[in-house]
């Protein structure tokens, strides 16, 4: 029997930090519908933008130095506009999103 994943729901109050939004995770494995699981919303979208922040501070850096190298050996030569993809994954989600953007050296 297949376990279908948790779904999202947004709980209005929370006694300990009214001013803080918080989700319950609403269960649905079989046998199980009303167990909820507590998560403090607000410390996920930290935690989030931390990575986001990490990934494009990185990603920027190693994009940088790869053009500036392609620039010295010959292989660009700074007029180019070169197709990107980018691929957010998360196994225990089971989430895969490509983004595909462009990259121009010039305006």
């Amino acid at each position: 029997m297949a376990i279908a994943p948790p779904v999202a729901v947004r709980k209005e109050e929370h006694a300990a930090a009214p001013e803080c939004p918080r989700m319950v995770l609403a269960s649905t494995v079989p046998g199980n519908p009303h167990e909820a699981i507590d998560m403090d919303e607000e410390a996920l979208n930290i935690s989030i933008r931390k990575f986001l922040k990490m990934v494009g501070v990185s990603s920027q850096r190693e994009i940088e130095h790869a053009v500036s190298a392609a620039l010295a050996d010959g292989t660009l030569k700074g007029s180019e506009t070169l197709p990107a993809k980018m691929t957010l994954e998360i196994g225990a989600l089971r989430l895969s999103v490509a983004f595909d953007g462009e990259i121009k050296l010039q305006s």
